[in-house]
């Protein structure tokens, strides 16, 4: 993923170009240097998937479900 002056989702394919399309559209890690990989809105729909994963039908959280996610997590890293 080139990011000079643009940037491309290689989730859904969003281009931005040049430094403040990129943060509105992207987000900077690493202190600003580095564009996030996915765009804002697919690392939102992601997250909200995985949080609706753990809510049970009343909408508070599963603690089964929960532990699970968080496991999983700390594995990764």
């Amino acid at each position: 993923m080139p990011h000079d002056e643009w940037t491309e989702c290689p989730n859904c394919g969003r281009t931005a170009w040049g430094c403040s399309e990129i943060e509105a559209e992207f987000g900077y890690r690493y202190g600003g240097t580095v564009p996030q990989s996915w765009c804002r809105s697919c690392r939102a729909r992601e997250r909200s998937e995985k949080t609706a994963g753990i809510l049970n039908a009343r909408g508070t959280a599963n603690p089964i479900a929960a532990h699970r996610m968080i496991v999983r997590a700390t594995m990764i890293e």
